[in-house]
């Protein structure tokens, strides 16, 4: 969707009343729960938790935090991601882009081609540099 020129809002979902904005937010929460606890480590935290009845703000305060700190003993304990994917890793492919990438691997690269870094020296790829 296009911004009109007489607007700064991308769509009407964004003007529209607090009150139904928040009404639609808590109508599809329960099924954004659901979905969660098919991962290990979201089930576990959210055993013994309705999705259903996760319809307001006293019922979302009442759902356990995560906190970044707890994330890499989790992920020690069960890599990779600490259990909070659902599914097989590398189930889904993500889609092929026609344009140049930052992240292809450079041809060479592999057999200790020398590529130029940030700094503007020269490293080989093949073996650790002692500045990185």
């Amino acid at each position: 969707m296009v911004v009109s020129a007489a607007s700064s809002h991308y769509d009407t979902l964004e003007t529209r009343d607090p009150a139904a904005r928040e009404a639609d937010l808590f109508a599809r929460l329960p099924d954004v729960l659901r979905r969660a606890t098919a991962a290990p480590a979201y089930a576990e935290r959210l055993r013994g938790t309705d999705p259903a009845g996760v319809t307001s703000r006293a019922a979302l305060a009442r759902l356990p935090v995560l906190r970044k700190s707890e994330l890499p003993a989790l992920h020690k304990a069960a890599p990779p991601f600490g259990g909070f994917v659902a599914g097989a890793l590398g189930s889904s492919r993500p889609a092929r882009s026609s344009s140049p990438s930052l992240f292809m691997p450079i041809p060479g690269a592999a057999r200790g081609r020398y590529l130029p870094r940030a700094s503007g020296a020269a490293t080989s790829c093949s073996t650790p540099s002692a500045t990185t």
